[in-house]
């Protein structure tokens, strides 16, 4: 599945949520919570899962396995 980033609603939801500290926010359309880039970097690295919000450099990215 190649990663895809966020469309303009799920951005303005991640930025609200990450000004308040929060791991992830739900997003209205799909009823999914959507891990924030605080929620993802408490995992202290990359998954390669291709996450949406992903705050780790794009080497470390491809070195978990990331999709293209």
């Amino acid at each position: 599945m190649k990663p895809r980033g966020p469309d303009a609603v799920q951005q303005r939801l991640h930025d609200r949520a990450v000004a308040r500290g929060e791991a992830y926010y739900v997003d209205p359309r799909t009823g999914l919570c959507i891990f924030t880039e605080i929620g993802l970097a408490r995992q202290g690295s990359c998954c390669g899962s291709g996450c949406m919000h992903c705050p780790y450099p794009e080497e470390e990215q491809r070195r978990a396995g990331r999709p293209r």
